[in-house]
């Protein structure tokens, strides 16, 4: 194989160079692109933090009308629960009452 004349080196050289720019452009390009990618996925995420956040809040507002609705469900059977004694006493009473008036009527007109 006879020796490579350097016209025939510097073609060749100019090829390896052409195709390493090429591809440099290449790469370039593909940097931009994953660049915007980032960006808009940065962008999203931010938007799925705020989102996440808002839930989260929605979340506590609901517990704490749960506590709530227990608490006033608790309060209501307490209020009952007093007064269920006085109704019972009431009526205990106009019973009594009732039978000392027939008593006291039966023995009066006798």
């Amino acid at each position: 194989m006879p020796r490579k004349t350097d016209g025939e080196k510097i073609d060749e050289m100019e090829k390896v160079i052409a195709t390493f720019t090429e591809r440099l452009d290449n790469v370039r390009q593909e940097l931009k692109t994953a660049s915007v990618s980032l960006g808009e996925t940065m962008k999203l995420l931010a938007d799925l933090k705020t989102e996440f956040l808002l839930l989260r809040k929605d979340i506590q507002g609901i517990e704490k009308w749960k506590d709530d609705l227990k608490r006033e469900k608790d309060e209501s059977a307490r209020r009952l629960s007093a007064f269920g004694p006085n109704v019972a006493g009431a009526i205990v009473n106009v019973l009594l009452g009732a039978a000392v008036s027939g008593a006291v009527a039966y023995f009066m007109t006798r």
